[in-house]
């Protein structure tokens, strides 16, 4: 899931997000900037591979709702401290 941050780098522009004007020459203001994504971790756990999983496999974890990426994590790490 990809979070979006907003900045504006200058206070001299009055923001009140009830006001539509006011939230309009924000968002066309050049100085606001939209970060897409989480950013790099501060400390990296896990790297990103690229795997392949069969059809079943997959269709379970995922209807299984959000977060069925670290499902399957701990699902193989569950494995790997049984063999």
């Amino acid at each position: 899931m990809s979070e979006n941050t907003t900045t504006h780098k200058y206070d001299d522009v009055p923001y009140d997000p009830n006001d539509k004007d006011s939230v309009e020459a924000f968002w066309n203001d050049p100085r606001t900037e939209i970060k897409k994504g989480r950013g790099k971790q501060k400390k990296p756990t896990k790297q990103q591979v690229t795997i392949r999983l069969s059809p079943n496999v997959l269709e379970y974890f995922k209807n299984s709702g959000a977060g069925w990426q670290t499902r399957i994590d701990t699902a193989l790490k569950n494995y790997i401290s049984h063999h």
